[in-house]
């Protein structure tokens, strides 16, 4: 399923998106940091590869303009 969670981020600054999964078998999933509302820009993306074991994961990422809603 999705789980969507909204956060003010401000430019420039470095941020990290880090979260546990797990699954049934290995599969892919794509993180993506986005704005709240149209037209639904991305600010950034990356793939990961669920494991059947609980595995924490990251993801950095700058944001490069403000944004009071992604």
């Amino acid at each position: 399923g999705y789980e969507n969670q909204y956060w003010q981020l401000e430019p420039n600054q470095s941020y990290t998106l880090s979260f546990e999964a797990h699954a049934d078998k290995p599969q892919l999933i794509m993180a993506t940091i986005r704005q709240a509302y149209e037209p639904w820009s991305s600010f950034a993306n990356q793939e990961f590869e669920i494991k059947t074991e609980k595995t924490a994961y990251t993801m950095p990422f700058v944001l490069q303009a403000k944004e009071d809603n992604a």
